[in-house]
């Protein structure tokens, strides 16, 4: 028996045979296991969906002879999400209280087709075609939820000390937040391709076509970039060795966007400030702060902030407004909070007294 495809079911049946090969070989591919989990899942569900749409155009009623379904449209948006959170989370673990995330796809990919394979074929043919295109609704707004949470966490991450210190991981979860955006923009067209014009053909490309040529497009993206770009962070979660948790170009990012930081939100100038809250504050672990500010800075978190706080004090002293005011005053202001530490960490910074360096500057005005 002769099986032609048209232009637009060959485009879709080689996006999902790569879907199958990239997933495969993530699956197997020994580094950064959890983040092969997502991404894999992500590119084999993508590329099942897409062998279903060309198998039910060649093969009648495909899907009442299939006890298992191809199409896991369900899970999408979770598979995204837990996918850029494993990238831009340090240390993140995917835990069984997670799974309700998944819980839709049962109900709504898994059981459907199950009872669809247990119905005559004139039940199934009076009965699919309208609560199936209503599933592919509730599955677009469910992708759309799953997207905004995606972006409010890319946006969480851009602002955290991690984001700023990471150009390579902001370039690609941009990427992949702008295919995202080009899935549901191609899936609202689908709806609307439905609607209005009743699901007619035009010109041989049928209202589903569109979506699954994203998708496909979606599956040589991330599959060429996640196996062959450990960099980008979804592969490959780096072995922290006791010399060297993060790599010296990384560390040189990561400390300029901690000062950046520290000066827009003058932290150093909280009384109760130490590394646990500050490293709250920067959304990363206590650990990696601390290797930051020991092997970045060579010092201790203390002098690190009394650093600050002397630079914020050597201001204030310079600004003609603030004369009026003692030296107390204004380290006080800088966030010292006794006048030993004050003296002390001036000092050490300086190596003067606060007193000393106040009459030389006297003397060079």
């Amino acid at each position: 028996m002769y099986i032609s495809f048209n232009f637009f079911q060959l485009l879709i049946l080689a996006g999902a045979v790569n879907g199958l090969i990239w997933s495969a070989l993530i699956f197997v591919k020994k580094k950064g296991t959890r983040g092969n989990v997502f991404l894999g899942l992500l590119l084999l569900v993508f590329a099942l969906g897409s062998i279903k749409i060309v198998l039910q155009e060649k093969i009648p009623y495909f899907n009442h002879y299939l006890p298992v379904p191809l199409l896991y449209q369900f899970t999408f948006g979770p598979l995204l999400y837990f996918y850029l959170k494993t990238a831009v989370t340090d240390g993140y673990r995917f835990s069984a209280n997670r799974l309700w995330h998944f819980v839709p796809s049962l109900l709504f990919d898994l059981l459907p087709a199950l009872i669809l394979f247990n119905l005559t074929l004139s039940q199934y043919t009076t009965l699919v075609q309208k609560p199936g295109f209503l599933m592919d609704i509730l599955a677009f707004v469910l992708f759309t939820v799953y997207g905004c949470l995606s972006f409010s966490l890319i946006r969480q991450y851009k602002n955290s000390i991690n984001g700023a210190g990471n150009k390579a991981m902001i370039k690609w979860t941009d990427q992949v937040m702008g295919a995202s955006f080009l899935i549901t923009v191609s899936w609202f067209m689908y709806i609307l391709w439905v609607i209005f014009l009743k699901g007619r053909s035009l010109s041989g490309m049928m209202p589903y076509y569109p979506i699954y040529l994203v998708l496909c497009c979606c599956i040589y993206a991330l599959g060429i970039a996640g196996y062959y770009r450990p960099e980008i962070g979804l592969l490959y979660l780096p072995v922290k060795g006791k010399r060297e948790l993060i790599p010296p170009a990384e560390l040189t990012d990561k400390k300029a966007a901690l000062l950046q930081k520290m000066k827009e939100q003058d932290w150093y100038r909280e009384e109760d400030i130490n590394l646990q809250i500050l490293a709250k504050y920067l959304g990363i672990p206590v650990n990696e702060l601390s290797y930051i500010i020991n092997t970045g800075f060579s010092m201790n978190f203390n002098d690190f902030i009394n650093g600050l706080r002397v630079e914020d004090f050597k201001q204030r002293l310079a600004n003609p407004t603030n004369n009026k005011f003692s030296l107390m005053g204004l380290a006080y202001d800088s966030g010292f909070n006794s006048k030993a530490s004050f003296y002390r960490a001036f000092k050490k910074a300086t190596g003067q007294t606060p007193s000393q360096f106040y009459k030389a500057g006297e003397k060079s005005a």
